[in-house]
């Protein structure tokens, strides 16, 4: 079985943290009485737009020795991967991360750069020589629907880390946007616990050897 989550977020502020107020208006000159014309000057704001989240998803690898499917499971229970929720031993293991960083100068939560990784876990096997055509395909069957179920765990990082730049757009204060990027992070991590329980860690989408 697979579908371990581990997430971890990060909030750091490249700037000075405070909120970005409109400048001070500067008040008429009332020296001089006297004006031959009046000019005015057009103010425009620059809005910031969005950046998109910096993601990277990357598969390692531990190895398992068998011939049979017997030894086979064997090896896999001595691999030592453990769902960091609810300690679960699994076959196969997703950790996300997700971190933040805001622009410098005074704070501006558009100018929010977000960054995602995720980390998929999962056995390998190479067949021995004369190795039984049918434990070969049922470990590529089994390699197979566990990693569509690992990706699906991958695809919570990247669903969350897109999401997070609207999520705090709006926020008023470094304290608001990080308040509203924890909520986010909370969800999603619910929705990874909501996979496994659904799905019995994949065991229901075929991840069983």
């Amino acid at each position: 079985m697979g579908g371990a989550v581990l997430l971890a977020a990060t909030s750091t502020d490249q700037g000075s943290g405070a909120v970005a107020r409109p400048a001070a208006e500067t008040p008429p000159s009332t020296s001089s009485p006297v004006a031959t014309a009046t000019s005015t000057v057009a103010r425009t704001t620059t809005t910031l737009a969005l950046k998109p989240p910096v993601q990277e998803v990357k598969v390692v690898y531990y190895d398992v020795s068998g011939r049979t499917v017997e030894e086979l499971r064997q090896a896999l229970e001595r691999n030592g991967l453990v769902d960091t929720v609810d300690r679960t031993r699994v076959d196969a293991l997703t950790e996300w991360y997700i971190s933040w960083t805001y622009g410098p100068g005074r704070f501006d939560p558009r100018s929010v750069q977000v960054t995602g990784t995720a980390t998929i876990t999962m056995p390998r096997w190479t067949p021995p020589p004369g190795a039984s055509e049918r434990v070969v395909a049922r470990w590529s069957r089994f390699v197979d629907a566990l990693q569509k179920h690992e990706d699906k765990h991958a695809d919570t990082m990247r669903r969350c880390s897109s999401a997070l730049p609207s999520r705090v757009e709006s926020a008023t204060s470094r304290a608001d946007a990080d308040g509203r990027a924890d909520a986010l992070l909370a969800e999603c991590n619910q929705q990874d616990i909501d996979l496994d329980v659904s799905t019995d860690h994949g065991a229901k989408e075929g991840v069983i050897l």
